[in-house]
């Protein structure tokens, strides 16, 4: 009596379908993984480059000179970051009597993604 070898063949082939679906699987959530690190990590960037471009006006010119650079927004002392893409970055900028204090705000003054304390120098 013979078998047919379809059987084993068949097992086979369901095995290497289910192996191949979970590594796609797998690939797929690091994929997805990396897009979100990634596109935290540009936040952040962009967070970055913008209190350092409002800490250098600040030091240069002064708090006074801040409407000239930084569009402001509804906020009492909230502007609008300098970034060249389309986010919603906001600085929230306020005055210590020694210092300035520069946030960078995740949606125009929600969660704070960065923050920068400039010491004022003694003129």
């Amino acid at each position: 009596m013979k078998r047919s070898k379809s059987g084993l063949f068949l097992m086979e082939m369901l095995f290497a379908i289910l192996f191949f679906s979970v590594a796609g699987a797998v690939c797929l959530q690091l994929f997805a993984k990396a897009h979100l690190l990634s596109r935290d990590a540009t936040l952040l960037n962009e967070a970055v480059v913008s209190c350092q471009s409002a800490a250098s006006i600040l030091e240069a010119e002064g708090m006074d000179a801040l409407p000239e650079y930084l569009q402001a927004q509804d906020a009492e002392n909230l502007y609008a970051a300098p970034t060249g893409a389309e986010s919603d970055l906001a600085l929230q900028i306020s005055e210590e009597e020694d210092a300035y204090l520069i946030r960078a705000l995740k949606n125009g003054g929600g969660e704070e993604i960065y923050s920068l304390r400039l010491v004022k120098k003694n003129r």
